[in-house]
């Protein structure tokens, strides 16, 4: 319990302790509006479809689609629909809203985006792809992405981040040519820095000096 403690005192106990989104816990599909998973409430999600569809679903991504992006298998998220089975699919969205319910300092998400060409109003070319972070209803941060043609029909793995600004709530956002929908699958969504090994092991040797010396005293 005494080591436990110095751990908390030299930030390693709060500095791993990281909300993360991997929806491999989830069933395939679960149709929902609004859902939490791994501390992390998604919600108001805006598709900017006809159908006005504005459900999350979950889709399997350990099987592949047009390619292989280097799935984080099991699952990723999707939007509006999902392929049963383990055949990969994607659909579009144009935003949705991230939040654990706490102040944060940093956060980031995996995107395998699918390298479409045609039709175009199926294409991600000339669009960003922004994730905003807010404090109070307030912009304080944000990192985006440009798709350009990596290839035709193939699925690739981006990433977005940010740190260093305290914000509440976070924002994907689409924007960009024809419509503002991007079509991609998310996953690996986490809130809260992890520090790098070393870092670890520094702060954990200095809390074990610490915690000698207090028993030789």
């Amino acid at each position: 319990m005494r080591f436990l403690a110095l751990l908390t005192a030299f930030g390693i106990a709060g500095a791993v302790v990281a909300e993360t989104a991997t929806f491999d816990d989830l069933s395939e599909g679960s149709p929902t509006t609004v859902f939490t998973d791994g501390g992390i409430t998604f919600s108001n999600l805006f598709t900017d479809q006809p159908d006005g569809s504005t459900i999350f679903t979950i889709e399997d991504a350990s099987g592949t689609y047009g390619g292989s992006p280097g799935f984080s298998p099991n699952n990723v998220l999707n939007f509006g629909g999902y392929a049963p089975g383990n055949t990969t699919s994607f659909a579009p969205f144009t935003s949705f809203e991230m939040s654990t319910g706490s102040v944060e300092d940093a956060m980031s998400l995996d995107l395998f985006i699918y390298d479409y060409r045609f039709p175009e109003e199926a294409s991600n070319v000339g669009k960003t792809l922004t994730l905003e972070v807010y404090r109070d209803g307030s912009l304080v941060g944000s990192d985006s992405l440009t798709f350009t043609l990596h290839g035709e029909d193939l699925w690739y793995h981006d990433k977005l981040s940010l740190s260093g600004v305290e914000f509440d709530s976070a924002r994907l956002v689409a924007s960009g040519s024809t419509n503002n929908l991007f079509f991609a699958n998310v996953d690996n969504v986490r809130f809260g820095a992890v520090p790098e090994p070393a870092t670890m092991l520094g702060l954990a040797v200095g809390a074990g000096l610490v915690l000698k010396r207090r028993r030789k005293a």
